[in-house]
């Protein structure tokens, strides 16, 4: 059946496609298996038990995000029949694999034909001399995503997972025998060169390989067009070859200079096209046909900044990563192409793809709509010291270049990304690789990235040289978020002056975290709020914005990225993005676009936050709410009443909002445009005998002092926790939580950073208050739910350090958990019950007498007690 319906897809194929040259993609119905065995290559072995999977297709679309530390770097092998009909005779047959990760071995029908190193990069495999026409082939790959491989290729670590499986596109051509060459590195057929370009003239020249591999002589027309948007032809030229069998024929043709060319730019991305044909001379028949886009642009860079058309422009954008959420980086094309498009409508005129490079359709989404890109191979964190790995990071960058050479979006080329350790091999192939970038490609930019960890081994290494190296010195920066504060931005940048004092230096890295569940109206840092990653990136914007000896800056990140292991608010993912792994807008992507975009907008903040509760005895409370807008002034309605007309500054306007109990309408008007946003405002009276809230539920987060968490599923508002006063709650005694010792987040971050197993709600469970031995509510009288959330923060491991984790010399923690005076819980040992670091919630129903309150108290046998979140609920 399979064999019929590829016959007839083929067929289909033949008929709608009169061009000379075919390519279809091979996607559907592959065999998968998740184990390793030499024998899966032969023809004859039974794969009818085997998964059936579309490409794309990886196996850590889900362990890469679950709750267990690690993920799945193995071995697999995929299996696929492949019927080819009679119409593949005297063809050149070749499979284009646009992104296997890790390593491929190709295999047809039971013989080895390749094998591929490097996730990110496309290859070919010839399979003319191999396949059956008419006949079913079977096609065999086995993939490797190991994390051995790291010795012999890139990369050998990184804050993001290396995904495993034949995860981009996979394509069949059918090719006439006379053609042009594409091999060894899955090149474009026809590079082309705009050497020189002005506003007055610009030359065209174009360099290919031809070959025939006919057994006889083929008298050949090569023709070049040259055609704008119209398709009106502006330059051709005809050009008659002999070409003997079995030789590679280098073409090199100047195609002169045309005047008054359409420059491309972020701003006007004009593309034009180049049509190159081979044709027989004595037939007519066309062998092959090329249309390629391309534009024209030149550019400069100096310490001054860099400049497009001989025009300065100030390079502004983010950084990409290419999972999505629940697909790993299994996607389809279109996420790609609109992820550029996201981009472009925040503003950005640039884009750095990284740390590797990416889906065509992520460089062709750049030329259309106008991004100047930096695109880099993989090599993060650490070179090894071995010529195998040199030999291989030198091939991944030829297979980077020849295959996205024309892009007018590619200004630079990148290798490197935070190496640990400047040592002699990985100068020497910084050095090398920069020649290999010259020698390929004179015409672009070369670019590396630094961190800017500056107590750290690679800065106190006598490494200067590693600075002069590249044509751009790009710096990571992440002040304010892992280490220092506010205060430490501006004199971080002028330090890396220091190290690149020769060179334009670019800010390649800049982030902080944000979650949507989580807010607060004094932010700090590490507290993942949207409103501390605004206040972040606002002061980083500005910083940028005032030194025109930085070339350009670049968000980290576009999305929040999948990271396996990574302690975040939400385990496995970096949440740096401007937008979530399933592409929804953070509120900081609207304070970009008011910052970037020329296109009028308008949007109020806080559209992540429209449920709130606040503790206030009065009938109003007064907040701050933004507008983020590029016009010039913006006028803000409460509940249909104007609180005035503000000037917007560096993007935003600031009201001040007298937030009423229910319903809160505002809408931001300016001219013709308005945006509303509906907030729902609990307002909770400090005194608990006068609140009707407690039948809803008060949820007190124990261990955060300053953020609201709203549990998206039953939407339930957490409070941020606070010492006891009279008539209300609190905690009388202990301590919240501040951030291991030691850590990269020591002194910053409240509470834990792990994966809490057995919930989604780790904001909750992340902090929580140590050391508590009483707690009180000052509550009616009546019947009441109390539930107590609790887990184990630390690790086996952790809790070797007593002092800190706050057990027992051995390392354990038991308590008991009293109300009003009655032993409910006893000798409550977490780790032991439930594991570590494992969410537990235990609920308890207590009548509460008129006067008397709820008192909890913690007794401890060992250790001190830990708490993590207590809901009140009134019941009767």
């Amino acid at each position: 059946m399979i064999r019929n319906i590829n016959w007839l897809f083929f067929v289909c194929l033949f008929v709608c496609c009169s061009a000379p040259a075919s390519e279809i993609s091979i996607t559907d119905c592959w065999k998968y298996k998740a184990s390793d065995n030499k024998d899966y290559a032969l023809i004859d072995w039974d794969d009818s038990e085997w998964k059936i999977v579309d490409i794309p297709h990886t196996w850590n679309d889900k362990d890469v995000i679950d709750e267990q530390r690690g993920y799945r770097r193995a071995v697999s092998w995929y299996r696929k029949k492949l019927f080819i009909p009679a119409e593949g005779q005297n063809k050149k047959l070749v499979l284009r694999f646009d992104g296997v990760g890790s390593k491929a071995t190709v295999y047809l029908n039971g013989k080895l034909l390749k094998t591929h190193l490097g996730a990110y990069t496309a290859f070919n495999v010839d399979i003319t001399d191999e396949c059956k026409i008419g006949e079913e082939n079977v096609l065999a790959v086995r993939v490797d995503n190991s994390y051995s491989l790291g010795e012999n290729f890139p990369p050998v670590s990184g804050d993001f997972s290396v995904f495993g499986g034949i995860y981009r596109r996979v394509f069949l051509q059918m090719k006439e025998k006379v053609y042009f060459v594409t091999d060894p590195y899955a090149s474009v057929p026809v590079r082309i060169q705009t050497s020189k370009v002005t506003d007055e003239v610009a030359s065209v020249n174009i360099e290919a390989i031809l070959k025939n591999e006919f057994v006889e002589k083929k008298n050949v027309q090569v023709r070049i067009s040259l055609c704008d948007t119209e398709n009106e032809v502006v330059k051709d030229k005809l050009l008659k070859m002999n070409l003997l069998p079995a030789k590679d024929y280098p073409l090199s043709v100047a195609l002169g200079t045309m005047k008054s060319p359409h420059l491309w730019s972020p701003d006007s991305p004009y593309l034009y096209r180049l049509k190159i044909q081979i044709q027989d001379v004595g037939s007519g028949k066309i062998y092959q046909e090329e249309i390629l886009p391309f534009g024209f642009r030149w550019f400069t860079v100096d310490k001054t900044g860099f400049y497009l058309n001989g025009k300065h422009i100030k390079l502004r954008g983010a950084a990409r990563h290419q999972d999505y959420a629940g697909l790993g980086t299994a996607i389809p094309v279109e996420i790609n192409r609109n992820d550029m498009r996201l981009l472009k409508e925040m503003g950005a005129n640039f884009v750095r793809i990284s740390h590797y490079p990416q889906d065509q359709e992520i460089y062709r989404a750049c030329d259309e709509l106008g991004l100047i890109a930096w695109s880099e191979i993989c090599i993060v964190n650490e070179v090894k010291k071995n010529p195998e790995f040199a030999h291989n990071s030198k091939e991944m960058l030829k297979e980077m270049i020849y295959q996205n050479y024309n892009h007018p979006s590619v200004v630079m080329w990148g290798a490197m990304n935070e190496l640990w350790n400047y040592h002699e091999e990985a100068i020497a192939l910084a050095r090398d690789l920069e020649k290999l970038k010259k020698e390929i490609d004179p015409y672009r930019l070369s670019c590396v990235a630094f961190h800017a960890f500056t107590w750290e081994k690679p800065y106190t290494q006598d490494c200067k040289n590693m600075f002069d190296i590249s044509d751009v010195n790009g710096v990571n920066v992440y002040e304010s978020w892992y280490q220092g504060d506010s205060t430490t931005i501006g004199p971080m940048f002028d330090k890396f002056c220091t190290f690149s004092e020769t060179k334009p230096r670019f800010l390649t890295e800049f982030g902080a975290g944000s979650d949507e569940r989580i807010h607060s109206y004094t932010p700090r840092t590490f507290d993942f709020t949207p409103e501390f990653q605004i206040d972040f990136n606002r002061r980083y914007i500005n910083e940028m914005e005032r030194r025109p000896d930085y070339v350009g800056y670049s968000i980290w990140n576009l999305i929040d990225f999948q990271v396996d292991g990574r302690g975040d608010s939400k385990p496995n993912l970096n949440q740096k993005g401007m937008m979530t792994a399933d592409r929804k807008k953070k509120e900081i992507y609207y304070y970009y676009q008011a910052r970037w975009t020329k296109k009028p907008m308008i949007h109020v903040a806080g559209a992540d936050w429209n449920q709130r509760v606040e503790v206030c005895d009065d009938s109003v409370k007064k907040r701050s709410v933004n507008v983020f807008s590029n016009l010039d002034r913006v006028e803000l309605f409460h509940n249909g009443k104007s609180l005035g007309i503000c000037e917007v500054k560096e993007g935003e306007a600031e009201f001040s909002v007298p937030f009423v109990n229910g319903e809160n309408i505002l809408e931001a008007k300016s001219g013709n445009l308005s945006d509303r946003l509906d907030i729902n405002m609990r307002l909770l009276p400090s005194q608990l005998s006068k609140s009707s809230y407690l039948s809803e539920g008060l949820c007190i987060n124990l261990g955060q002092d300053h953020c609201y968490f709203t549990d998206p599923l039953l939407n339930e508002i957490w409070l941020p926790d606070q010492p006891y006063k009279n008539g209300g709650w609190g905690y009388i005694d202990g301590i919240p939580f501040s951030s291991w010792p030691g850590s990269s987040h020591d002194g910053v971050r409240n509470g834990i950073g792990a994966n809490i197993k057995n919930t989604s709600l780790e904001p909750l469970f992340q902090t929580f208050h140590l050391g508590a031995t009483k707690y009180r509510l000052d509550v009616p009288e009546g019947i009441y739910e109390i539930s107590f959330y609790l887990v184990e923060p630390f690790s086996s491991n952790e809790r070797k350090n007593a002092g800190r984790s706050g057990t027992s010399a051995n390392g354990k923690r038991i308590f008991d958990i009293l109300l009003n005076g009655v032993k409910y819980i006893e000798a409550l040992n977490l780790s032991e019950m439930y594991g570590d670091q494992t969410a537990v919630i235990k609920t308890v129903i207590l009548n509460v007498e008129d006067h008397e309150g709820l008192n909890i108290e913690f007794f401890s046998h060992e250790g001190k007690s830990v708490i993590s979140g207590l809901k009140v609920k009134k019941i009767r």
